[in-house]
């Protein structure tokens, strides 16, 4: 076992289940019928009408599903065609890199949404789609609190908040993959960081500055029609010894 997949199942004790073709994974501190019942039957769940479906295409699935009088994010990833099936067969489940990667942010102090448990679907033997849930966190995306129109100080706060987060995943040799703003949640204006399902661990200092130049950049791409804010996020990396230039 890789030293990521022992984090989630360091962190509490765990249940693992199987029914049919699914291969069910979860702390048990959630564990209930009605939590089985989801996990077993997660495209169920999706499909219910009671279901806030927040983004369905090729790539994944997303929607907020109530039981045990909570909140829950439950998300598919989805397989394009048979091909794509196949190379992901051979890859970690992105469902599965969530669940292990979720606690280790967590112990470094970096605010994800908590994981659940994750379900893994196998067909003639090979790894299929997968499920990943975890707790609704509610908040607005940082892509809908920051703009050129802000209050300066408040977004400075916000900002640093993320360069520390940058810094911290660069230090332990991690990096996001996918730092989108709409994949940075701000809860009392603190970010919470969601998708993790492209979270690496690099063994090399080459390759983790490869990765966190990529984080950096897609950090600022998302700032493209807000100059001022690009500015000041830039401005940030600086301060923090992340970049030295424009």
């Amino acid at each position: 076992m890789s030293d990521e997949s022992t984090y989630a199942l360091l962190s509490a004790d765990v249940t693992i289940h199987h029914q049919d073709r699914l291969a069910l994974c979860f702390f048990s501190r959630y564990d209930s019928p009605m939590l089985r019942q989801v996990l077993a039957h997660p495209d169920d769940a999706l499909e219910d009408p009671d279901c806030e479906v927040l983004k369905s295409d090729h790539t994944s699935t997303v929607g907020v599903i109530s039981f045990d009088g909570r909140l829950f994010v439950l998300k598919r990833y989805n397989t394009k065609n048979t091909w794509h099936a196949l190379r992901r067969s051979l890859r970690r489940a992105r469902a599965e890199n969530c669940w292990n990667f979720a606690p280790r942010l967590t112990a470094l102090g970096i605010t994800t949404a908590p994981v659940v448990g994750w379900v893994q679907e196998r067909i003639a033997g090979l790894k299929s789609r997968s499920w990943i849930l975890c707790e609704h966190v509610a908040g607005p995306t940082c892509a809908s609190v920051l703009s050129d129109d802000s209050e300066p100080a408040a977004c400075d706060e916000i900002l640093e908040e993320i360069t520390g987060i940058l810094l911290q995943l660069r230090q332990n040799c991690l990096s996001h993959g996918d730092l989108k703003a709409t994949n940075i949640l701000l809860v009392h204006n603190r970010p919470v960081i969601v998708d993790l399902d492209a979270v690496q661990t690099h063994t090399s200092a080459t390759a983790c500055e490869r990765a966190f130049k990529r984080d950096c950049t897609r950090w600022l791409k998302n700032w493209r029609e807000q100059p001022e804010i690009k500015a000041r996020a830039i401005k940030q990396l600086r301060k923090a010894g992340l970049v030295n230039g424009n």
